[in-house]
């Protein structure tokens, strides 16, 4: 019986394996040298975290979209023209964002280096 369940689970982790070949590059040496039940109880705990991880994205997103779209009718609801004017200082706060998004990376980047 244990040697069933033994080939049921690296019959599924080597599948698993083959269909994430293509999306990524991994140590192979990982799956023969390790027990099953570690790999499938790391495969458990990653898939846990990307669900949860998945889901708190998902929902910030809708929240935000939502808030969005309620603030941007009440604003149209209080001054169309004033809604416009801020609408055309979007383009630029994006702009901005962006070229600090880059700095602070190349910042981090090279402060890891220096240590």
């Amino acid at each position: 019986m244990n040697n069933i369940h033994h080939f049921i689970a690296t019959f599924v982790v080597l599948i698993f394996l083959s269909a994430c070949a293509s999306k990524q590059s991994f140590q192979c040496y990982y799956v023969p040298a390790s027990p099953v039940g570690d790999i499938i109880s790391r495969l458990s705990v990653d898939t846990t975290q990307v669900s949860d991880l998945i889901s708190q994205n998902v929902n910030i997103f809708l929240r935000s979209t939502i808030k969005g779209t309620g603030f941007f009718i009440f604003m149209c609801g209080m001054s169309w023209k004033l809604s416009l004017v801020t609408i055309m200082g979007f383009p630029f706060i994006a702009l901005v964002s962006k070229l600090y998004g880059k700095y602070y990376k190349v910042r981090k980047f090279s402060v890891y280096v220096d240590d």
